[in-house]
C-alpha cells in the first residue's frame, strides 16, 4: 500500500492513536514528555528522566481482564506514570481511571512480609469532553483527600485530566502559559503550516510531529490511523454526546414509570447492537468500538 505524502499536512494529527503514541510514547521523543509532564505537575515535581515501561499489564487471575495503557513510564525516583488518549465520552470514565491507576499499585504489590509501601501512580488522561459531575475546566487535579478539611491524605494515587474541549484559544498567542500552549498544540498541530515565530521552545515538538519525517510503513500507519480518527468523529457526531445525554433522561424519565423500565433497557440495548454494527462495518477498531457502546467484546466479535 503506498500513500501519496502531498495529501498529508506538514504535520500529523497528535490526537491519533498513531501520532499520540510516537510523540509520547517513544525512547527518541521521550524528552518531549518530559517537558509536558514536567508543565502539567509543577510545581510539585520536575521530571528529569523517565523509563518506559510494557504497555500490557496483565490480570493476577487469568478470568480477569488485562488493561493496556498508551504509554506507561517511570521516574527516577520511582514514580509510575500512566498517560491516555481518550476521545469519545465513556459514562464511568473516573471508574476506568480509577482502574488504571490502581493496576499500577498492585503490581506493585510482594509477596509474603510487605509492609504495603508502594511508589505513587500519577494517571495523566487528556480527553475530548468533560468529566461528568464536575465542573468543566481545561486542567483538573484531583487526589485522595479528608472529606471534612479537604486535605491530601495520601500521595499515593493522583489524577491530572486535560480537557482538550475546554481549550477555546483561537491562538498561541491567546494563551497564557507554557502548559497551554502545549495543550493547544497538541490540539491543533495538524492545522499549523510552520513553526510559530518566537516560540522556539516549542520547536522540538514541531519537528518531531513533522510527517516528512514518517517512513513510508510509518506513513501508511499515521494515515490508517488518521482516517480511523475521522471515521470515529464522524460517529461521535451521529451517535454521540447529545444522543447519549438525551438517551440517560429519558431512560431516567420512563425508569419511574413502573412497567416500563425493561422495555426501555432492552430498547437502548438494541440502539446500542445498531450503532455496533454500523461501527463495525465502517471499519473502526473492535476495542473503540467496544469503549464507544459499552459492549462486551464477545457481543460486539459476534456482530
Amino acid at each position: 500500500m503506498t500513500i501519496n505524502r502531498k495529501t498529508l499536512s506538514r504535520y500529523m494529527n497528535l490526537l491519533t492513536d498513531f501520532a499520540f503514541k510516537r510523540i509520547f510514547g517513544t525512547e527518541e521523543n521521550k524528552h518531549l514528555l518530559i517537558t509536558f509532564l514536567t508543565l502539567l505537575f509543577a510545581p510539585e515535581i520536575r521530571i528529569r528522566d523517565v523509563s518506559f515501561k510494557t504497555k500490557e499489564v496483565l490480570p493476577h487471575h487469568q478470568k480477569r481482564r488485562k488493561v493496556v495503557y498508551d504509554v506507561y513510564c517511570t521516574t527516577e525516583e520511582g514514580r509510575h506514570i500512566i498517560v491516555e488518549m481518550q476521545q469519545s465520552r465513556q459514562v464511568y470514565f473516573m471508574n476506568r481511571a480509577l482502574i488504571y491507576t490502581a493496576m499500577g499499585m498492585i503490581h506493585q504489590a510482594k509477596r509474603g512480609k510487605w509492609n504495603y509501601r508502594t511508589e505513587p501512580v500519577y494517571g495523566v488522561f487528556l480527553t475530548n469532553f468533560s468529566l461528568p459531575d464536575n465542573e468543566p475546566r481545561l486542567v483538573t487535579r484531583a487526589g485522595i483527600t479528608d472529606l471534612e478539611n479537604g486535605k491530601l491524605l495520601t500521595s499515593a494515587q493522583k489524577w491530572f485530566f486535560v480537557d482538550l474541549s475546554m481549550m477555546e484559544r483561537s491562538s498561541l498567542e491567546e494563551c497564557k502559559n507554557d502548559l497551554e500552549r502545549w495543550i493547544y498544540c497538541v490540539k491543533n498541530m495538524n492545522k499549523f503550516e510552520e513553526v510559530p515565530v518566537g516560540y522556539d521552545t516549542l520547536r522540538p515538538l514541531f519537528e518531531a510531529s513533522e510527517t516528512a519525517s514518517l517512513s513510508e510503513e510509518d506513513v501508511v500507519a499515521y494515515s490508517q490511523s488518521e482516517q480511523r480518527f475521522y471515521d470515529e468523529e464522524v460517529a461521535r457526531e451521529e451517535y454521540g454526546d447529545e444522543r447519549e445525554a438525551k438517551g440517560r433522561k429519558e431512560g431516567l424519565q420512563e425508569g419511574r414509570k413502573e412497567g416500563l423500565q425493561e422495555g426501555r433497557k432492552e430498547g437502548q440495548k438494541e440502539e446500542r447492537l445498531n450503532i455496533a454494527r454500523k461501527l463495525k462495518d465502517a471499519g473502526m477498531a473492535l476495542k473503540d468500538i467496544i469503549s464507544f457502546t459499552g459492549l462486551s467484546s464477545d457481543v460486539v466479535a459476534s456482530l
